[in-house]
């Protein structure tokens, strides 16, 4: 049967917020959004088209915090049609990738294994995500809000906030 049941809510809804407490469901993390500018722009690092079989693995190996329902892997891996994976490899080994949902304009995730960060290889992934939707803001959705490290990429990647939520569990 079902184990738990988790959603997101506007951090700002406190009436949805109560309610959801009153029916058991109980604050798991703060999650933000964001969005980025639309536009073309080149990256120094080489991005390269991959397909899921390529990329999926990869993401669960160098996340340093587990997506949201929406974000994960099984529930990706389920809408192939739709996506648009890229990764940088470097030592013959993937050591960054990207997953953009095009129809949803939006950046499921994207991970650099941790021996190459600040190398450039984030910057150039998430680059080269906003230009497959050159017409149009790249949205990034439930970002882990406690990850310091991330929200300083996301800053200085000029990423603007849009929407602060909590996502809640209920485990029955």
């Amino acid at each position: 049967g079902v184990a738990s049941c988790d959603l997101e809510v506007i951090k700002t809804n406190t009436s949805a917020i109560k309610l959801y407490h009153n029916l058991g469901f109980q604050n798991v993390r703060e999650l933000m959004c964001y969005n980025f500018a639309a536009g073309e722009s080149t990256s120094r690092t080489v991005v390269e088209e991959a397909t899921w079989d390529e990329v999926g693995g990869i993401l669960d190996k160098y996340q340093d915090w587990n997506p949201s329902w929406q974000n994960r892997g099984v529930g990706l891996a389920q809408i192939q049609d739709e996506l648009r994976c890229q990764t940088v490899i470097l030592d013959d080994q993937i050591v960054g990738a990207s997953v953009v949902i095009v129809p949803l304009r939006t950046l499921s995730q994207i991970v650099v294994d941790p021996v190459y960060r600040r190398k450039g290889i984030g910057s150039s992934l998430l680059k080269s995500a906003i230009s497959q939707v050159p017409t149009v803001p790249l949205k990034l959705l439930n970002v882990d809000a406690s990850d310091v490290g991330f929200l300083g990429f996301i800053s200085r990647m000029t990423g603007e906030t849009t929407l602060g939520q909590l996502e809640m569990r209920r485990t029955f």
